[in-house]
């Protein structure tokens, strides 16, 4: 029944934020509906910027990857401001996480379960 989930992440420019994830996370564009929506995509994963007046609370998104070492490195060679260094959690994982311009946190990491 259930085939996967895009979340909707708020932004105050669809643009802006657009190049944001194609330059810093290697996303291309997927669509765009003039200047208040657009999904950006990156292999299976699928994110929804919408434009919004007002940013009452950032989201925070998970994002599975094979090597967090390896996207690490990548956002720190594009100077991806980095809000959490990249760490092995008590919860099983390695990740980092990194803040969009408009703040959204996006958690990057894999699973170090055996």
């Amino acid at each position: 029944m259930w085939r996967g989930v895009t979340p909707q992440l708020f932004v105050s420019d669809v643009a802006k934020s657009a190049a944001w994830y194609r330059d810093v996370l290697g996303f291309e564009t997927a669509w765009a509906r003039g200047e208040s929506f657009a999904a950006v995509r990156c292999g299976n994963v699928e994110l929804f910027l919408a434009r919004a007046e007002s940013l009452a609370a950032p989201a925070t998104v998970c994002l599975l990857v094979d090597d967090a070492d390896f996207a690490y490195a990548l956002c720190r060679e594009r100077d991806a401001p980095v809000a959490e260094p990249l760490a092995a959690t008590a919860w099983g994982t390695r990740e980092f996480v990194l803040r969009d311009p408009d703040g959204n946190r996006l958690r990057i990491g894999h699973s170090i379960r055996r």
